[in-house]
């Protein structure tokens, strides 16, 4: 019955199927928030990205229509040039566009405010174009006065002005302002009049080039290899300009270009000088010929030495009279390397190979021989992918040749087919931190068809901060997920060191443990939740508590796959079909290779959003969506505008994260802390939305088929702070307690112009999130101060931040806290990074102070000065001043412990650079108080750096308290009181030193610092790196411990000429010219005079070895070199004592070299004379005995802690002469207590430690033999020791057959190629999946109906495959009707003469029957018409039945009438006819018979003697023929149903 049910309803079904769809429809609302959503998801796993698996335009702001003004710059077209336009001190470069040559600059300003403007043009083709002035609204040549306004077009001048008049009140802007740059075009290229066209023809070099030209007035002259470099001189522009009716002068390009891989020596020549100009030999100093080679000289312009061209600064006073205008007009100067004339052959030649070849290749290519003993090769690298670049190349003695540029780089090759080996590096940042955490927070959105989930406990999960803890996966099972170690921070693990941090996967089991189980915070990620098994039915409820889904007993999580290839079957619940991003981009591996949650390594403030879908294609089109923030910070009673963004979900075809593409046609909204709607944002794209009160908010802009099939977009989310005043204590210092009251501090302070505003921290704060733009005017320019672009020093922060020991935690990028500090910041504590070049201030000006305060913070970029960048953890850059009376400038009391590190020039740990003024002196009355005193006042003292400080320019100068201090014509900063224990260097060239990095002061006063960290630098000293301040320069009472290498090394300067006094030395110094106390001690040159002096040295000692970089390095134990270099007469030099104690054994001698005149009182030492009181008393008295043995026993500084203990204070203990344990072996080590004040031994005491036992590893496979198809395999799982690699367990495991692993494709097995024994189902094999390609057999008819004689039939025609049998192919085939086949025809009634006869013809096959007529007989044949009637009447008779008496008796009647000649007439068949009817009534008629049925005729005798069966099948056949049908029909329902029952 069941059966029967199932088949009515399939039969239903299928007829209901039949419908069309319209049937069905009808209009359907929208489902409802709270609307349940069908889950009907039983198609294929879609594509993932993950486990299963552009950036955005600025934010516009609304401009102000009716206050703005235009600036627009016209300029011909092709000139290529730019515009940089000053205003109000901010300055923005506009370029122009080459094709309409048109650029235009709008600004909202106020039109009666007075304002600045300056337009300069630079960097145009000066070879075919000349640049001879400006317009300015079609006014050119003379200044005049508009509107308030001086309208200063200048006149050949680079610069057009616009300026405001101070003495008149009332100024005007205009709405648009057309600045025109007026060129004359010079289409032959060649120099005009006036012009002299400089050329260096590089097109036969195509090595690299260091260093750079710069013309006067013009930005760096860009030289390339493999071309020829013009450019075009003249005038205003460089290296002539009209002095005088006869007379030149100018300023050449200065700089020096060097040719790095050309020959050790080479020839230029120099062709096109002018005929008056001479050219001094190198080498002889002849005069000669204009185009002699290896030329030096011309008018002293530039010098051309052995591969190096140098061009140096020449004004007026150098050109001699003889060199008129009239002879360098229109000149083309040429300078082309030539290196024919030397010898190329290869004196050594060498095999480099690349370390792993899925990095990268290599090439070779000869540069020089050095002489006989060497030959230098350029290596030539071709990274795999711009994921990599060439670090070094190494020989097998492990000399390391670096790579600059990523992909060159220079070798020394001293012997034949000498091996080297290139190593490639990553060149990105590491992508993952790999080093162990025991968590991280997070911030988290898991989201469904586009809207957030709620979790069991009522969580809303959308941007929820989550902090999750580390965890073993093998407490989970899933150890085979560990994350390992990479090379570079991403690639495939190198390792077996297990990194001990939160993964996705981890944070993915703690967020269904907590928020989809149920499970409390502490009961999470302990492994015992059961949740691989975990399937109880769940209602998954949207954040509105509407459905989302049901589970339906689908696990809550389901990981698959292997390690790296993690495929999440299951998850919350659901299906496999989610996406998961990190920080808004698709996670990677490495370079087109997305990476699954186990991989992924989490860090602090990363962003994880998951999200779900029921749509199966959301892969294709959908993705993340993003506001242009994470988080905003807004005053209350400010319009909010955020920008929305989608990320695909598949990486790049550049193999990166995809690109953001701007998304519209999101519904944006805003909620409360507590995720309640409260409004929806107005927009599309850029959704906006006025707060009124302050407080905590959140924006999100969703799918606008979110929670429907329809949703391919995770949402985006944003927290919103709107801030409010903060609360005023009694001394008028306001309290800061949240991030919202530093944004509204912030507001208070730059845009209400309260820069005086006092605040102090109440709490912690982090204020990454915050779009900081620094306290006071927002500048990072070498201009500030200078009057003429509007700044009058009034937007300085004066005010106060008082941190009170609070910590704020920062990501700064534009700006540090402060941006010019005149004011005081103290007690303050800042953590996170900063890449504004300071963490604190940018600009330190005129007595602005920071006391007492600590960075954590990495400081990266810099802040600008005239000498390029800078940077330093408390202050970029400061300067001197007007000086309020008893306060002074300074930095006090600080320590840093965050890296310092730029690519510019100066970096400080402390403070970045020191200098005069950034531009211009302010004086008392620019300021307006006759309180000030205008004179330089800048102190650090007391300060600390702990952090890894760099500066990588090659002119950099690098110091671990502050980095150069450049102060003209005044004293520099006194340093004193300091210490450096962080790493230092200048690895590109320049100066590093622990304390400052370089000098240039005229005074310098450092006192009381010490340093221990390692100092690398061209130039490098452990106190100071160079030091060029003059005698009157002091160092004094300081020392060093650090390790020191470089070029010019020393333990206390690496290049000095001032005093130095009471110091000593205990760190190693190595370089090429190095020293114990200074690498290089110099002579000094008084200002204005002939005079020269020597800073005297006094009272140092050394203990540190000092050691040679090179076999020719100029080394001693107390000095490189000793007071060498400039030659002058004694009458004009004062030398002074140079005195200097050293360990013997240090270095083998005291002076590396010395002039003859030097004042060398130097001595070596034995330990125990240095330690004596007799090398005390020889010290003097700012040394006193190591009584406390922090230095060894050696002598220390009076300032130093050193004294004997007469009660010790234990320390820790510490470990000693550790023999470590081994797996089976005890080991031992001493445990010893030393004094924290003297540091002598309190305790000393041996610890044995016990054998640690062998550590398992996990198992690895051995003695493998694989399993096959059809046979078992085995191999041995083999535990070692992860220590000593002692076998300690091995087990035989048998691997079963593997089983056939058919191709469906070619019906073999893909492993051993068998072919399958099909077993066929319509035409596919039920084994291997092959389908058959069928071979047709012979057709047969099927379904066959007959043709009858009068109606078409029809049959199919069916072919067969032969080998699978399935039906190939069927064709109906129409069947003709085929017409009747009459038999001869049988006369059924005679004729006669009175009556015609009948003769009946019958249809072979159906029996149908026709007539036709016999003609009447005649007259003449009246015998045959008198038979003829009588036969009629026989075969009239038919069945013989009782009624048949009246045709019998007629019948006998007639044909006993007939003559007998009539009778013979009578054929016997029809005779014998009538006597068997009249015995057949007589039966029938005889008394005691039984009725019956009729009898069948009998034969019947034709004319032709042939008999004719007649007759019909009885009610019996018929009975069996239906039976014999039911029956079939039965037996052929029980095979049918058996059938079915196998399949």
């Amino acid at each position: 019955m069941k059966k029967r049910i199932v088949s009515l309803l399939l039969a239903l079904v299928m007829a209901v199927s039949l419908l069309p769809v319209s049937a069905f429809a009808v209009d359907v609302d929208t489902p409802q928030d709270d609307a349940p959503v069908a889950e009907t998801q039983t198609v294929p796993a879609a594509e993932q990205q993950n486990d299963e698996n552009t950036t955005p335009d600025p934010q516009t702001e609304p401009t102000n229509t009716s206050d703005t003004v235009t600036f627009k710059v016209e300029s011909p077209k092709g000139a290529d040039a730019y515009i940089d336009f000053t205003l109000q001190n901010s300055t923005s470069r506009q370029n122009i566009d080459s094709a309409t040559g048109i650029s235009s600059y709008t600004t909202s300003v106020s039109k009666d405010t007075p304002i600045s403007v300056t337009a300069q043009i630079k960097g145009y083709d000066n070879v075919h174009y000349r640049f001879v002035g400006w317009q300015i609204n079609g006014r050119s040549g003379v200044s005049e006065t508009v509107d308030g306004y001086v309208i200063n077009p200048g006149n050949n001048s680079s610069y057009a002005k616009m300026y405001y008049r101070s003495d008149i009140e009332e100024h005007k802007l205009l709405d648009e302002y057309v600045f025109t740059a007026l060129f004359e075009e010079n289409e032959s290229g060649q120099p005009a009049t006036g012009q002299v066209k400089l050329v260096i023809d590089l097109t036969e070099y195509t090595g690299a080039i260091s260093g750079s030209l710069t013309p006067l007035k013009t930005n760096p002259w860009k030289i390339e290899a493999g071309k020829r470099n013009e450019i075009m001189i003249g005038r205003t522009f460089g290296l002539i300009e009209e002095y005088s009716q006869d007379r030149l002068y100018g300023t050449s390009p200065e700089g020096t270009l060097t040719l790095d891989d050309a020959p050790k020596s080479f020839y230029w020549t120099v062709t096109g000088l002018p005929d008056e100009c001479i050219l001094t030999d190198f080498d002889t100093g002849t005069v000669t010929a204009q185009y002699q080679r290896n030329a030096t000289k011309f008018a002293e312009v530039f010098t051309l030495t052995a591969g190096t061209l140098t061009f140096n600064q020449v004004r007026e006073s150098y050109f001699r009279s003889k060199y008129s205008k009239d002879a360098w007009s229109g000149k083309t100067i040429v300078l082309t390397p030539d290196f024919n004339a030397l010898d190329q052959s290869k004196a050594f030649t060498p095999v480099v190979t690349p370390d792993r070849a899925d990095k990268g290749t290599v090439t070779t290519a000869f540069l020089r021989n050095n002489g006989s003993a060497s030959s230098s090769w350029a290596v030539t690298a071709t990274p795999k992918n711009e994921w990599y670049k060439l670090d070094y190349v190494a020989d097998e003695a492990g000399n390391q040749f670096a790579s600059t540029d990523g992909k060159t780089a220079r070798i020394t090759v001293t012997e034949a087919d000498q091996k080297f080996t290139a190593y490639f590096t990553s060149a990105i940042a590491p992508m993952y931190d790999e080093t162990n955490a025991d968590s991280v927070t997070v911030n988290v959105t898991i989201s469904n068809d586009g809207i957030p989930l709620m979790g069991d406990d009522g969580t809303i999960l959308a941007n929820l901060d989550v902090t999750i803890p580390y965890f073993d996966l093998a407490d989970y099972g899933l150890s085979k997920y560990y994350r390992y170690g990479t090379e570079f921070g991403w690639g495939s693990y190198n390792n077996d060191e297990l990194i001990e941090r939160p993964t996705a996967l981890h944070a993915y089991i703690y967020l269904i443990e907590r928020y989809y189980m149920g499970l409390p915070a502490d009961q999470c990620g302990r492994g015992t939740s059961g949740i691989l098994d975990y399937k109880k039915k769940t209602d998954v409820l949207y954040m509105d508590g509407g459905l989302a889904y049901n589970s339906n007993r689908t696990p809550a999580l389901n990981p698959t796959g292997s390690a790296t290839s993690l495929y999440m079957k299951q998850f919350w619940g659901h299906d496999e079909n989610l996406m998961y991003f990190r920080n808004h981009e698709y996670p990677l591996m490495g370079k087109g290779w997305g990476s699954t949650c186990d991989y992924i390594l989490l860090s602090d403030g990363d962003r994880l959003d998951v999200g779900l879908f029921t749509n199966w294609d959301f892969y294709k089109d959908g993705g993340f969506n993003q506001f242009s923030q994470d988080a905003y910070t807004v005053m209350a009673g400010e319009t909010l505008t955020a920008t929305t963004f989608k990320a695909g979900t598949s990486a790049g075809l550049d193999g990166e994260s995809p690109a953001l593409e701007p998304i519209s046609g999101l519904k944006a909204a805003v909620y409360d802390a507590n995720w309640n709607k409260i409004g929806d944002m107005d927009g599309d794209g850029a959704y906006s939305y006025t707060f009124t009160k302050a407080g905590t908010y959140y924006i999100m802009a969703t799918d606008a088929g979110a929670k429907t099939t329809a949703a391919h977009y995770a949402p985006a989310t944003a927290k919103v702070t709107v801030a409010g005043e903060p609360e005023k204590n009694a001394d008028e210092y306001y309290q800061i307690k949240n991030a919202a009251d530093m944004y509204w501090f912030q507001q208070y302070v730059n845009e209400q112009g309260h820069y005086d505003a006092k605040a102090k921290l109440a709490a912690d704060i982090d204020i990454s999130g915050l779009d900081w733009q620094g306290l006071g005017e927002n500048i990072n320019h070498y201009s500030v101060g200078n009057s003429v672009l509007g700044y009058q020093g009034d937007k300085m922060f004066s005010g106060e931040i008082d941190g009170q020991g609070h910590t704020l935690t920062v990501s700064f990028t534009g700006s540090p806290l402060v941006n010019l500090l005149t004011g005081t910041v103290k007690n303050l504590t800042i953590k996170g990074k900063s890449e504004a070049g300071t963490a604190f201030v940018r600009y330190l000006l005129y007595n602005g102070r920071i006391e007492n305060c600590v960075n954590y913070a990495s400081i990266s970029s810099g802040a600008r000065i005239s000498g390029g960048t800078v940077a330093g953890a408390f202050a970029a850059a400061a300067c001197k001043g007007p000086k309020l009376l008893y306060r002074t400038t300074g930095i006090v009391n600080c320590v840093n412990h965050g890296d310092v590190q730029t690519t510019g020039t100066y970096a400080g740990g402390i403070l970045g650079v020191v200098v005069n003024s950034f531009q211009g002196n302010f004086t008392a009355g620019t300021l307006g108080s006759s309180d000030y005193k205008v004179y330089a006042s800048i102190e650090v003292t007391g300060c600390k750096n702990y952090g890894a400080v760099s500066a990588v320019n090659s002119n950099a100068a690098a110091g671990g308290i502050v980095g150069i201090c450049w102060m003209a014509d005044v004293a520099g900063v006194p340093l004193a009181d300091c210490e450096n224990h962080g790493a230092v260097s200048a690895p590109a060239g320049g100066t590093a030193a622990g304390i400052l990095g370089q000098q240039n002061s005229e005074q310098q006063t450092i006192s009381r610092c010490l340093n221990t960290g390692s100092i690398f630098g061209f130039t490098a000293g452990g106190i100071v790196g160079y030091c060029s301040g003059g005698a009157v320069t002091l160092i004094e009472s300081c020392y060093n411990a650090g390790s020191i290498s470089g070029g010019t090394t020393g333990g206390i300067v690496g290049t000095g000429i001032g005093e130095l006094t009471n110091c000593y030395n205990t760190g190693d110094v190595t370089g090429n010219l190095a020293g114990g106390i200074a690498g290089s001690h110099s002579l000094w040159q008084y200002p204005n005079t002939h005079n020269y002096d020597v800073g005297k040295v006094s009272n140092c000692y050394t203990t540190g070895k000092v050691m040679g970089s090179s076999d020719n390095a100029t080394i001693g134990a107390a000095v490189g070199k000793l007071h060498t270099g400039g030659i002058v007469s004694l009458e004009q030099t004062t030398y002074r004592d140079f005195q200097v104690y050293a360990l013997e054994g240090i270095c083998a001698q005291l002076v590396g070299q010395k002039s003859e005149n030097a004042k060398d009182v130097t001595a070596f030492k034995t330990a125990a004379e240095l330690k004596s009181d007799a090398m005390l008393t020889t010290l003097g008295d700012a040394f006193k005995k190591d009584a406390g043995n922090i230095n060894n026993g050696y002598p220390v500084l009076v300032w130093q802690v050193s004294e004997a203990c007469t009660d010790h204070t234990p320390g820790a203990a510490v470990r000693e002469n550790e023999v470590p344990a081994t797996c089976t072996k005890d080991g031992s080590h001493d445990e010893v207590i030393y004094c924290t004040v003297c540091k002598a031994e309190i305790s000393r005491k041996t610890i044995t430690d016990k054998a640690t036992g062998h550590k398992e590893q996990p198992a690895v496979k051995e003695n493998v033999k694989d399993a096959t198809c059809t046979a078992a395999g085995s191999h041995d799982e083999v535990v070692y020791c992860s220590v000593c690699q002692t076998e300690i367990s091995r087990t035989t495991v048998t691997d079963k057959a593997l089983g056939h692993n058919w191709d469906s494709t070619t019906g073999k097995c893909k492993r051993c190629e068998t072919a399958c024994d099909h077993k066929w189902t319509n035409g596919k094999c039920d084994t291997c999946g092959y389908t058959c390609q069928h071979v047709g057999g012979d057709a047969v008819k099927e379904k066959e109906v007959p043709a009858t004689c009068t109606k078409d039939g029809s049959h199919d025609e069916v072919v067969y495959c032969t080998i699978c049998k399935a039906e190939v192919s069927r064709t109906n085939v129409v069947d003709k009707a085929t017409g009747h086949k009459w038999d001869d025809g049988v006369v059924t009634t005679q004729p006669t003469t009175g009556k015609e006869g009948v003769k009946t013809f019958t249809c072979t096959v159906c029996k149908e029957t026709k007539t036709e007529t016999i003609d009447k007989l005649g007259e003449d044949q009246k015998d045959q018409s008198a038979a003829n009637e009588a036969i009629n009447l026989i075969n009239g008779i038919g069945t013989v039945t009782k009624n048949s008496k009246d045709k019998i008796d007629a019948a006998r009647k007639a044909y006993d009438g007939l003559t007998e000649d009539q009778k013979k007439l009578v054929p016997d068949s029809v005779l014998k006819t009538l006597t068997d009817a009249e015995a057949a009534y007589a039966k029938l008629t005889k008394p005691g018979t039984k009725p019956g049925k009729p009898s069948t005729s009998t034969d019947t005798k034709k004319d032709d003697g042939k008999t004719v069966k007649s007759g019909q099948t009885g009610d019996a056949g018929i009975t069996l023929y239906l039976g014999m049908g039911l029956v079939a029909v039965m037996a052929g329902a029980v095979i049918v149903t058996r059938k079915r029952k196998e399949n």
